[in-house]
């Protein structure tokens, strides 16, 4: 298992960096001050964790409707991820996804696998956030099949890696199903 979520992993590292120059010309130019893009450089520079993740989350509460929060989620994630803050890795992941098609295919592709793999060390039953990721996971199967391969990768290759990120996900959602289906039959087995 640990072998297969390095090679998902590779995939990953191998879409955001297609990631990260197909947002910029996803849609047309956004307006943005100066204030926010050096608020934005200047939680992207640090190199403390926690002091990074203190900055995003001014930088969010200060611009929320910011024109480039298609990296800054990203971002988010990625520190909390560092900082074993799972629970902040899926709410990160989940405002990335929100922003609907102003993120590329892939960006959307990253933050969801992200997700699933920030599910997947938190080992909760709580159904509620299983429910969650079994939602996120099923929307990371869908959103592979639209996947542009990166020139670096040859095309037996990259199909091989989408059927393997397309298992992960898969098996991400049985583990929140089972996660679900087995928290409930207790609270019902209870007297």
């Amino acid at each position: 298992m640990r072998t297969f979520a390095y090679i998902a992993f590779l995939l990953s590292a191998a879409f955001l960096a297609q990631a990260h120059t197909a947002a910029q010309t996803k849609s047309a130019p956004r307006t943005y001050t100066a204030a926010e893009y050096n608020a934005y450089q200047a939680a992207e520079a640090e190199q403390d964790p926690s002091k990074r993740a203190l900055m995003i989350e001014d930088f969010i509460s200060q611009f929320p409707k910011f024109a480039l929060l298609v990296y800054v989620h990203p971002l988010c994630y990625e520190t909390y991820f560092v900082l074993k803050n799972y629970p902040r890795v899926l709410a990160c992941a989940d405002e990335l996804v929100q922003l609907g098609e102003d993120a590329t295919a892939e960006a959307r592709y990253k933050a969801l696998y992200e997700a699933s793999v920030a599910y997947n060390k938190l080992k909760s039953d709580d159904p509620e956030l299983a429910a969650k990721a079994q939602k996120r996971a099923l929307a990371g199967v869908n959103l592979v099949s639209s996947l542009k391969r990166p020139d670096m990768l040859d095309a037996n290759e990259f199909e091989a890696d989408k059927r393997r990120a397309a298992i992960y996900f898969d098996a991400t959602a049985g583990r929140a199903t089972i996660a679900r289906t087995t928290r409930q039959r207790r609270t019902l087995s209870r007297p």
